[in-house]
């Protein structure tokens, strides 16, 4: 049995108005894959020799073929840009996300220090030499990111001049390289989104460019071969057209 035909994406099923649809998300989407593939398809059908000739007296030139064809290879090129960003993007969410967790290990190291000098301390019966590990506890660590490395760099000045237990100069370094690896991470996000979703906007045009030429010539073979007709229905199956019955208008 012949494919079934591939229905024109608009309401009045005649490929004269593509339908406005949600921006499809993720780095590479099945429906738009799909869709490329069919476009492809029909392009190599178009492109046979017998074929080309019956679809020239539809209108169908070789200036016009050509030119969907250099549309079909930009979709594919925009397809594999628009993936790429969007992994990129979601690896600079992630490396956001380890550098985050990093340095919140570092700083609760620190909050650990100040609670054991705070009980060294005590212990001498000395009240003058008590020590007051308050300033370690912000209300909330993470309150937003720019808060949370506003709190990170405060306990890290702040260390610097308590002498904590365990924690010199070694690992004062390591917390201020954790704290400007976290804030550039962080800064790289936005330009990541950024170049991830004009990507995905690039490609979605790109498909509904294809999809639109791939329906009209949908109709012009719908045209050169009528349905109904064995002798038309291989050249029909090419074509993604249902062998009996012609498109709707």
């Amino acid at each position: 049995m012949p494919d079934a035909p591939t229905p024109p994406p608009s309401a009045g099923n005649d490929g004269s108005e593509t339908p406005k649809k949600k921006q499809a998300k993720g780095p590479f989407n099945k429906e738009q894959l799909a869709a490329l593939a069919t476009a492809t398809e029909i392009l190599t059908a178009a492109q046979e020799p017998d074929h080309k000739a019956a679809l020239a007296k539809q209108g169908i030139t070789e200036t016009w073929l050509t030119a969907f064809a250099t549309k079909v290879g930009t979709a594919n090129g925009k397809v594999t840009e628009a993936g790429s960003e969007q992994e990129d993007s979601e690896e600079e969410t992630a490396e956001a996300a380890d550098s985050r967790e990093k340095l919140t290990a570092l700083l609760r190291d620190l909050q650990k220090a100040a609670r054991q000098k705070q009980r060294m301390d005590a212990t001498d019966d000395d009240p003058e030499t008590n020590f007051d590990p308050s300033g370690y506890f912000p209300a909330r660590l993470h309150p937003n990111q720019e808060g949370f490395l506003a709190i990170a760099r405060a306990l890290s000045a702040k260390a610097k001049a308590d002498d904590l237990p365990g924690v010199g100069a070694t690992e004062i370094a390591a917390l201020d390289a954790a704290i400007e690896q976290h804030a550039a991470d962080l800064a790289a996000q936005p330009k990541g989104r950024q170049d991830a979703n004009q990507a995905t906007v690039q490609r979605n045009a790109a498909i509904e460019t294809i999809t639109s030429h791939r329906i009209a010539l949908q109709y012009a073979a719908d045209r050169a071969y009528p349905p109904g007709d064995p002798i038309t229905a291989p050249a029909r199956k090419r074509f993604h057209l249902d062998p009996d019955k012609g498109l709707a208008v």
